[in-house]
């Protein structure tokens, strides 16, 4: 950061150069006299131009920021029509002359720029292009003096990244309740058709008829006998079951099953007929269940909450209609509700990138809903203790960075409410790692250039070495090779080039040596090794849900390659934290060797090619990405 404010201070003390100097030279009343004095004045501002441009800072490999196009607006304003074409020669000489001599033009990185260019632009018109609309309106010249002062810090105000504790915070949360509301009206509003068609149930003649005559006929026992039932009696049954069940098809499908019970407890017909059919709910194997608990103790009930329910082998929820007739209750209709529509509304993860999920958990800590993270069905088998589940029930909503139930920090937006008596929380969540690097990768014109000096400032000596009890695979330029235990991968000279470690700890490793020829240098180069590893890797090698524990180590005495890599990594869904990028610009060469269990990788810096003269590094001393970002942004992870 300090670095980016020397530079911003550099380019101020220029541009208020440009009208203390011109000032001199040229006074106020000679700046539209003499054509000698206009000339003047035009070459004093194209010296300064250049001076901006040597003091520019590097948002990344050949792509600078400095403030030359303020210093040109100006002198339109202040000087008038000779002096500042005679200024605007100098900048562009300088970028034909570069032009000339560049051997190859970055496509990948200007396409990049423009793209982040184009944010910022909405900013200057949207918040600047006022201010400088009022300079042409004030009639002093001393007024547009300091006018001109005002309007030039609010163009070098660099993005805030200052208080990034905060910041990222803020925006993750106010991010978090909108998903959690917008899932809450959501369910909310499932509910809410739900229980219309439940209450329509209490006024439905056709269902209302059924369920009398059926238990008509269960209470004179004609559903016991095998035989005897005279056959008028059992077609008319089964037409009159076959309707129902047409009926229910048209008009109540939400629900799973329909069940009709008696006071007595007899399950007497269902829909599907599964094995709580003729069965009675207080005596049999049902008899534990909640519903069954709930007819016994509040026979009035309205929901019973979702339990394992073995007939559907699956959690379900009930709505119960009371069944009376002349003030005397027969019974109850019970609609059970299945846990799949809860969990097709919670699976929609569009805004909650590679990490996040919106899941709900009962007042007894379970997960109602299936886990994102977890193979299988998650439903009611999983207890969710963490501290925004308790304290959502503790003190009914807030946010939180916590430990999340599958075992990595996420920040976490909670709420309890209440659904016909039962306490639920729904929680959204997202992991800490995904937050810092898309935070590095909105951010990385500023944290870009400290990053990297506090990385090439770890490069502490380490006398060991990988031990070399196996075979050495060596690998050559714009090659790739893997090793497993037993097996020692090694790659020399790597300078101009960039060398590539994947490991899987206790699994495997890859080594690439990557040459200047490769995409990661140049969007027309030929090779493209990093997509290919990458993809080999995933294709042989791991299952999808092993891709969060490998590792990537880059190293490079140079910066040509690594923002294209962290790019490409960061698409493939690789997290920040899983790269570590071992950089010393002090070096001659490398040489890396990496052993084949993907649990060591050790470099050679070899800092003078004459003498020979070297020290070995252990990567895994050296900070990975989101660790290093966290430092130079000051977010601690502490709120």
């Amino acid at each position: 950061m300090t670095h980016v404010l020397v530079t911003l201070t550099n380019n101020a003390a220029l541009l208020l150069a440009m009208m203390v100097v011109s000032d001199i030279v040229t006074s106020r009343e000679s700046v539209t006299g003499p054509r000698w004095s206009q000339a003047l004045a035009g070459v004093i501002i194209g010296a300064l131009c250049i001076s901006l441009m040597i003091v520019a800072f590097p948002l990344e490999t050949g792509i600078i920021f400095d403030t030359r196009s303020v210093l040109l607006s100006l002198s339109g304003l202040f000087f008038g029509l000779i002096p500042t074409p005679i200024a605007m020669v100098y900048p562009i000489a300088t970028i034909v002359l570069g032009w000339l001599l560049a051997t190859r033009f970055q496509r990948e990185k200007l396409t990049a720029v423009l793209a982040k260019s184009e944010h910022r632009f909405r900013q200057l018109l949207i918040f600047k292009t006022p201010a400088f609309s009022l300079l042409l309106c004030l009639k002093t010249t001393k007024m547009k003096w300091f006018f001109s002062i005002f309007c030039l810090l609010l163009c070098l105000s660099p993005p805030d990244v200052s208080n990034a504790e905060s910041n990222i915070a803020r925006d993750t949360y106010v991010r978090l309740d909108q998903v959690l509301k917008q899932k809450k009206g959501q369910l909310l509003e499932l509910f809410d058709h739900v229980q219309k068609k439940a209450d329509h149930m209490k006024n439905d003649e056709i269902m209302n008829n059924f369920f009398f005559f059926m238990n008509k006929l269960n209470n004179q026992g004609v559903f016991e006998q095998i035989q005897g039932v005279p056959p008028a009696l059992k077609e008319l049954i089964d037409d009159y079951s076959r309707s129902i069940d047409q009926f229910y098809l048209q008009n109540y499908l939400e629900f799973y099953d329909i069940l009709l019970v008696n006071k007595s407890g007899d399950i007497f017909y269902t829909i599907r007929k599964e094995d709580d059919f003729r069965q009675n709910i207080y005596s049999s194997h049902l008899s534990s269940t909640r519903v069954a608990q709930q007819l016994i103790e509040n026979p009035n009930t309205f929901f019973v909450d979702y339990q394992y329910y073995s007939p559907a082998d699956e959690p379900a929820a009930f709505f119960i209609v009371p069944m009376v007739r002349e003030g005397v209750h027969e019974g109850w209709i019970l609609m059970q509700y299945a846990i799949n529509k809860l969990n097709m509304l919670m699976v929609d993860y569009r805004e909650l990138g590679n990490s996040g999920e919106v899941y709900l958990v009962n007042q007894d800590h379970l997960l109602l809903t299936n886990s994102r993270f977890k193979a299988g069905d998650s439903s009611l088998k999983l207890r969710v203790e963490t501290d925004a589940v308790k304290s959502a029930f503790l003190i009914g909503q807030g946010h939180k960075l916590i430990n999340g139930y599958h075992g990595t920090k996420v920040f976490t937006s909670f709420e309890k409410f209440s659904l016909w008596g039962a306490q639920w929380a729904i929680i959204a969540s997202i992991e800490e790692e995904e937050i810092i690097t898309n935070y590095y990768l909105q951010n990385r014109d500023v944290l870009d250039a400290p990053l990297f000096e506090r990385l090439a400032s770890q490069n502490q000596e380490n006398d060991r070495q990988v031990s070399k009890t196996g075979k050495v695979k060596k690998v050559d330029i714009d090659e790739s090779k893997k090793a497993e235990e037993g097996t020692i991968l090694q790659t020399r000279g790597v300078s101009a080039c960039t060398a590539v470690v994947v490991e899987y700890p206790e699994h495997f490793a890859y080594l690439a040596h990557i040459s200047p020829f490769d995409k990661i240098y140049g969007l027309a180069n030929l090779t493209n090794q990093i997509k290919d590893l990458v993809g080999r890797i995933k294709h042989n090698d791991i299952y999808l849900k092993d891709l969060g524990n490998l590792k990537f180590i880059v190293v490079a005495n140079h910066l040509n390659s690594i923002k294209t890599i962290i790019d490409k990594l960061t698409r493939y869904g690789i997290r920040l934290e899983q790269i570590t990028f071992a950089y010393n610009p002090d070096a001659y060469y490398a040489n890396v060797t990496s052993s084949g269990n993907g649990q060591a990788t050790y470099i050679e810096w070899v800092l003078d090619s004459k003498t020979g003269r070297s020290y070995f590094q252990n990567t895994g001393e050296i900070e990975n990405l989101s660790r290093a970002i966290m430092n130079v942004s000051g977010y601690s992870g502490k709120h």
